[in-house]
C-alpha cells in the first residue's frame, strides 16, 4: 500500500495542476441557473405549488422521498 501512495499523490498533483479554469459561457449560465432552479423548486414544493414544481421537471422524472415513497412519472 505504501508503494501506491506516491503514485496517488503524483496523479492528484497532476490533475490539480492541469488547466481546468476554462469555462465556456454556456456552462457559466448553466451553473448560475442551477441554484435558481433549486430555490424555485424548494419554494414551490414548500408552498405546495404543483404547477411550478411540475414545470421544473421532465416527463420522465421520478421522486423518492426520505421515507422511501416512490412517485413515478406519467411517462412510464
Amino acid at each position: 500500500m505504501r508503494s501506491l501512495f506516491p503514485a496517488i499523490v503524483f496523479a492528484l498533483g497532476s490533475l490539480s495542476s492541469s488547466n481546468v479554469n476554462q469555462i465556456d459561457p454556456q456552462t457559466q449560465e448553466d451553473e448560475a441557473a442551477i441554484p435558481q432552479a433549486v430555490a424555485t423548486m424548494a419554494t414551490a414544493f414548500n408552498t405546495r405549488d404543483d404547477q411550478v414544481t411540475a414545470s421544473l421537471t421532465t416527463g420522465d422524472a421520478d421522486f423518492v422521498t426520505v421515507t422511501g415513497a416512490w412517485s413515478k412519472s406519467s411517462a412510464d
